[in-house]
């Protein structure tokens, strides 16, 4: 009798076990309808176009793949430049450098920038291919995106005040550098290393636009060391440019003008030189050194 009832337990166990497998197996995929064949693929453009011709400022493009039906592979749509002049400081692609769309869904996106281009250059160009052979779990027909960029160009005052040396103290960015002309038309006084000035951002501390005509005298400040101090005495390697967005540039070399025992505008009074000056006439630009040599001049 005993070897009855443990015969007759064990066959209704077996069965309610395996039913509650089944019923967790079927949770997970109930939503989603998996067919055998594979699905299609396509890619738009946000700006409907993938030609861009004599691009001058920040655009940005965003890309949408999207499959007719779900899969249960992941798909990628890698992006990435085939050819042309134009590089990473002009175009940004997506980081990882593809789309992806994961298993189960039916869409992703992914941007690429067109930067603004401040550096005087030429015009540029890149082909970007929007996908390849390496796209095989859905039908798609890959393509490219072509590009043109202008040199981009404008009449406000820009100033760049960076590190001369490539062999520099890594500490030299502890000192804070400002730089500004005394009429105070165009300024950066933001902490940053390098210091630049190409837009006009926030009238407080970083501000430019077009000089009225007359001499502006080039100001930099040497605002405070905030505690570098190596035990040896050793230059600051110094260089400024000045000039215009994308047409004009002249290049004062600052080289020995402090050094790391200079003293600083914060804590005393000694910061501040005029290491040049502009000339502005009818908005044309003559640069001087700090010794009245002329540096560049803008022809009309």
């Amino acid at each position: 009798m005993k070897k009855y009832i443990k015969n007759t337990c064990k066959a209704l166990v077996l069965p309610l076990l395996s039913l509650a497998v089944l019923s967790c197996e079927n949770n997970d995929v109930e939503d989603v309808y998996i067919d055998s064949n594979q699905p299609t693929l396509t890619v738009t453009s946000s700006t409907g176009s993938f030609s861009f011709n004599d691009v001058e400022s920040d655009q940005e493009i965003v890309l949408t793949a999207t499959l007719d039906k779900p899969t249960n592979k992941q798909v990628r749509i890698y992006v990435f430049q085939e050819s042309g002049t134009a590089d990473g400081n002009d175009i940004s692609l997506p980081a990882t450098g593809y789309i992806n769309i994961p298993a189960y869904q039916t869409t992703a996106s992914a941007t690429i920038t067109i930067n603004r281009d401040f550096i005087i250059e030429d015009t540029e160009n890149a082909v970007i291919n929007i996908g390849d052979s390496r796209t095989t779990a859905a039908f798609y027909q890959p393509f490219q995106m072509n590009i043109t960029i202008q040199n981009y160009t404008n009449q406000d005052a820009t100033m760049l005040l960076e590190w001369d040396d490539d062999n520099l103290d890594d500490h030299l960015c502890d000192m804070d550098f400002d730089v500004y002309l005394d009429t105070f038309e165009a300024y950066a006084f933001t902490g940053d290393c390098p210091e630049s000035l190409y837009e006009p951002s926030n009238p407080n501390n970083l501000w430019t636009g077009e000089l009225s005509n007359g001499v502006h005298n080039i100001m930099v400040d040497l605002w405070d060391t905030n505690g570098f101090d190596p035990a040896q005495e050793i230059p600051v390697p110094l260089r400024l440019t000045f000039g215009k967005v994308g047409t004009f540039e002249a290049y004062l070399d600052l080289n020995g003008l402090y050094t790391s025992a200079s003293e600083d505008s914060n804590n005393g009074s000694g910061g501040v030189m005029m290491v040049g000056y502009v000339e502005v006439t009818d908005g044309s630009y003559s640069v001087y050194d700090r010794n009245n040599q002329l540096v560049a001049q803008e022809s009309n």
